[in-house]
């Protein structure tokens, strides 16, 4: 349950991160930083961080239907 809110959780700050994204984007000097701000920087992700998180639950989740029979 603690996992599912979590999820919640991430898929409300990436909804807030798209739109800081789009304010810093209009409002980007595209002389001063050429590539457009994205929510992922605004939260400050990392993609190998997500995907190591991703590996731990998958085996986690693993774990718990092996334990079901």
């Amino acid at each position: 349950m603690s996992e599912c809110l979590g999820n919640k959780e991430y898929r409300n700050n990436y909804r807030a991160a798209m739109v800081v994204s789009a304010i810093y984007n209009v409002n980007r000097d595209p002389k001063k930083r050429k590539k457009p701000y994205t929510p992922d920087e605004i939260l400050g992700v990392k993609k190998e961080e997500e995907k190591r998180d991703m590996l731990e639950t998958a085996k986690q989740w693993v774990a718990v239907k092996e334990g079901e029979d």
